[in-house]
């Protein structure tokens, strides 16, 4: 759905991170409550979210559909995600062009509205795309109203989610070696899960001429007998 409500960059990664940690499709109820907002406001950043491409409604229940989920726990990778996703998020990209343009953030948000047709207030899409732009450090602030452009902070986003797949992997390796040879003999390749429940072979993000190429093993810890089975794909 186009922008259509006012939201908060803040509400909207939390609203991920809320699904994250449920680790099960959630309803608007339970990330209303785990924002400590009011649904009407969750249901801003859920769409918002969606246009994004990290969440998706099914039914009543949101999922996450993006393998950048799982890096919406730490604040830097939080604001990595979002300067990640914004450059391919037609509405900002049009916003910052205006405003590089015009030097004046009410016609770069009146221009961002009729040419992306959204039905939200100039004044709406203005504040949403300014908190987003602000929380990814795609704009920086410089006081009296005024916003700079970083251009290296889509690269610093790049090198920061590397790095969490990186240290993701290290982590994995060592629990692999802690469980010893002994419990891997057990181990079993288990069916490859959907996005939502965090499991992710590899993934490729693409943006513009950038490729970024994500991939783990995936485990699942179950309350078996004997009372440990570590799997892993």
């Amino acid at each position: 759905m186009a922008l259509a409500s006012q939201t908060t960059a803040e509400h909207v990664m939390d609203a991920v991170e809320a699904i994250v940690v449920n680790g099960a499709p959630t309803n608007l109820t339970m990330i209303a409550e785990f924002l400590g907002t009011t649904p009407a406001n969750a249901t801003a950043a859920l769409e918002m979210a969606t246009e994004l491409g990290l969440v998706a409604l099914n039914g009543t229940d949101y999922n996450g559909v993006s393998p950048l989920c799982r890096f919406t726990a730490i604040p830097d990778q939080k604001a990595a995600v979002l300067r990640i996703l914004i450059e391919s998020y037609r509405p900002f990209t049009v916003f910052r062009e205006r405003l590089v343009a015009t030097a004046d953030l009410n016609a770069a948000a009146q221009a961002t509205r009729t040419v992306c047709a959204l039905p939200a207030h100039r004044d709406v899409v203005k504040e949403t795309l300014i908190s987003l732009g602000t929380f990814s450090r795609a704009l920086v602030p410089e006081g009296g109203g005024n916003y700079q452009l970083d251009a290296a902070s889509l690269l610093n986003a790049l090198q920061v989610i590397a790095s969490a797949c990186k240290d993701m992997t290290i982590a994995e390796g060592r629990i692999r070696d802690q469980l010893g040879p002994w419990r891997r003999r057990r181990w079993h390749r288990i069916e490859t899960r959907s996005l939502s429940r965090w499991r992710m072979r590899s993934s490729e993000l693409t943006i513009g001429t950038v490729q970024v190429l994500f991939s783990r093993p995936a485990m699942r810890w179950s309350r078996t007998s004997p009372p440990w089975r570590h799997e892993w794909q």
